[in-house]
């Protein structure tokens, strides 16, 4: 698990906070703990375009595809 926050990105007009726009609340420890629901994880990773991000991204997918 990773844990990050107030995460910005280099865009053409420069940078700007990452939004991030569904999320969903799991059970660590039993604490609610907020993170993007998969399919936004996924929209972030790709958002973030380095490899080792966009192979993550490719797990995702499989997984949403069901395999």
């Amino acid at each position: 698990m990773e844990v990050m926050g107030g995460l910005t990105l280099r865009g053409v007009d420069g940078w700007a906070p990452l939004e991030v726009r569904e999320t969903q609340a799991v059970f660590v420890a039993g604490l609610a703990v907020t993170v993007p629901k998969l399919a936004e994880q996924q929209r972030i990773l790709r958002r973030f375009g380095r490899p080792k991000d966009l192979a993550k991204a490719a797990v995702l997918e499989a997984w949403l595809a069901g395999g």
